[in-house]
């Protein structure tokens, strides 16, 4: 193993891996072990013991659950820091199976990549953001609209507008950064609706969290964060 590293196991379906491995946890120092079925991920966390383990709760016959109680009992691995992500419905069983964290399904990034920082040194920080007044193009529940951002990090933004979404409403837009005549294009959910302008004296408005942003957009986003960058807090 190379010296330095920091092991990541992730225990999930084909079809859960999307949410639980985001590209946050692609970086230079953290190398990553995937075990699709937890019958063989024991073996895994025993012969690796990795600095961190992830499990999607995926199954319902109680494979999951049981590969997290051996986890936690096992001499081998039970010193080692175990995420659970799970549906709503079994989250209380999920907490009885003694894992350290438990996340529920859908997931927020903030809370997944603080989560996994706990005990995996990360050098993103999550909430650092600049001003920037950028227009915004979205789409959602068959309306069209637009808003101007309060602030922008490479994982959301907070838009400015009296049409505010609530929270959960998957949205598609485009935007442009100062400077770069290509418009950015992906999906976004809303994470946080904020109605308090007449008390706070603020601007109504939706925070939004990124999702499905091709990698070359990323990489421009990143790169305009960076130009500007200033630490703000991240919404939630």
């Amino acid at each position: 193993m190379k010296i330095g590293w920091h092991t990541v196991l992730i225990v999930s379906d084909a079809q859960a891996a999307s949410d639980i491995q985001p590209t946050f946890l692609e970086q230079p120092d953290i190398r990553l072990l995937s075990s699709s079925a937890p019958r063989d991920a024991l073996d895994v966390a025993q012969r690796e013991r990795p600095a961190l383990i992830i499990e999607d709760l995926s199954n319902s016959n109680g494979e999951s659950l049981n590969l997290c109680r051996k986890l936690k009992t096992d001499s081998l691995t039970r010193g080692i820091p175990l995420i659970l992500v799970t549906d709503r419905e079994q989250r209380r069983a999920a907490r009885r199976a003694g894992p350290d964290i438990v996340l529920e399904k859908p997931l927020v990034q903030r809370d997944y990549f603080e989560a996994v920082q706990r005990y995996v040194p990360l050098p993103k920080r999550r909430d650092q953001r600049v001003n920037a007044n950028l227009r915004f193009i979205y789409s959602a529940d068959g309306m069209a609209g637009q808003a101007f951002s309060r602030d922008v990090s490479q994982f959301g933004a907070f838009l400015k507008t009296d049409r505010v979404l609530r929270h959960g409403t998957d949205i598609t837009l485009r935007f442009s950064l100062p400077g770069d005549s290509q418009e950015i294009c992906c999906k976004a959910v809303v994470r946080r609706s904020c109605v308090e302008a007449a008390i706070t004296g603020g601007r109504n408005g939706f925070g939004i969290e990124f999702e499905e942003i091709d990698d070359p957009d990323m990489d421009r986003l990143q790169n305009f964060i960076r130009r500007n960058r200033r630490r703000f807090r991240f919404f939630g």
